[in-house]
């Protein structure tokens, strides 16, 4: 099995193909005589591994134009560091001593921090993590944020990805504009999106009291001109 922790210390070179390229700078740096932090790098085979329970089903979300982050979400919200991880994890730990403002938690992938892109503020960072409780919850809290969307947009463009056509409302009858699909594809939109700031003043003939109401009160007045009002727009 290949490594699932190393150690960031002036001994050993992490490769950046196992430990990201932050940790990889890092580790240049701290050979180098720079004051760095010593740190622990979980590398891709950990996160593989952590992955693979979970694997076939987001392949299967992502395949499925109706699906998304938000179920991919919500697939990973029970997600548990495997036993492997966690024994290696914790067994270093010690060796990094006991912060008094605990550890920083955050993101060294393999694509980010790269001479053409950064990601910066792509993947989730947690500061002050001390119990080894809470790191396993910030290790997942940051791998989730592998899946976010603006992460996910951020890969994309930095493969050099465009998007070549957006489905949304009020959009025209197409023919062969989709891959793979001959019919014409028609969407019905009922409104585009947006919103409206709306001020309303009723002035009503009579006054009235809650235990005896007029027919027509201040609040269902209200209401029918919001009706009217918004109505309108659509015209």
């Amino acid at each position: 099995m290949n490594k699932l922790v190393l150690l960031l210390d002036r001994n050993s070179k992490l490769n950046v193909a196992q430990a990201g390229r932050k940790a990889g700078s890092l580790s240049e740096l701290l050979r180098a005589g720079f004051p760095v932090p010593p740190g622990i790098c979980l590398t891709v085979s950990a996160f593989e591994l952590a992955l693979r329970p979970y694997q076939a089903a987001i392949k299967a979300f992502l395949r499925e134009p109706e699906t998304g982050t938000g179920e991919i979400s919500e697939l990973l919200a029970g997600w548990t560091l495997p036993q492997a991880i966690r024994t290696r994890l914790f067994e270093r730990l010690p060796q990094l001593g006991a912060p008094d403002l605990g550890f920083a938690v955050r993101s060294s992938a393999v694509h980010e921090d790269g001479t053409d892109s950064s990601f910066a503020g792509q993947y989730t960072t947690i500061l002050g993590v001390k119990s080894e409780r809470d790191i396993e919850t910030a290790v997942l809290d940051c791998y989730r944020s592998y899946f976010s969307a603006q992460a996910i947009a951020a890969r994309l463009r930095e493969r050099g990805e465009r998007i070549e056509y957006i489905l949304d409302e009020g959009l025209l009858v197409l023919s062969d504009a989709l891959d793979g699909l001959r019919a014409p594809v028609a969407l019905v939109g009922i409104a585009e999106k947006g919103y409206a700031s709306l001020r309303l003043i009723l002035e009503m003939p009579t006054g009235g009291h809650s235990m005896m109401p007029p027919d027509q009160t201040a609040i269902g007045g209200l209401s029918n001109k919001a009706v009217v009002t918004v109505g309108a727009m659509f015209v």
